[in-house]
């Protein structure tokens, strides 16, 4: 089964969508995220790696960790969103979208994250 949403789906957003979505994303480890053009992945300490290479990305090379939030590291760097982010960020955003979407989405077990990923879509793009 499906368990996030793909580079491809982020692109479906336009600039602004994409701004709320990473201002709503709060990084934490094991997250995996996008910068458009690879996957990164968030390891316990909250550094980033491309996913494939396995090699560090250095985004601030001048982060100072006491004192820096590690959000300031992700101005460039979008969520991949998991099945349980998504049902979090409509809860959060519009939670009778999340109630009435069980009953009016055709869709099957194998489609969860694309549904989710369509009710989060509207969201961002409508609201």
């Amino acid at each position: 089964m499906k368990q996030r949403i793909t580079i491809e789906q982020i692109s479906e957003l336009d600039d602004k969508a994409k701004e709320k979505l990473r201002k709503w994303w709060s990084m934490e480890e094991y997250d995996f995220c996008t910068d458009g053009k690879r996957l990164v992945h968030i390891d316990l300490d909250l550094d980033l790696f491309d996913y494939d290479s396995k090699k560090k990305i250095e985004i601030y090379h001048d982060w100072n960790y006491k004192e820096d939030k590690p959000e300031d590291r992700i101005s460039e760097l979008y969520p991949l969103l998991s099945i349980g982010q998504m049902i979090e960020f409509i809860s959060e955003n519009d939670l009778d979208l999340l109630l009435s979407s069980w009953n009016n989405l055709d869709w099957n077990i194998e489609e969860l994250c694309d549904a989710l990923w369509e009710a989060v879509k509207d969201i961002l793009i409508n609201s």
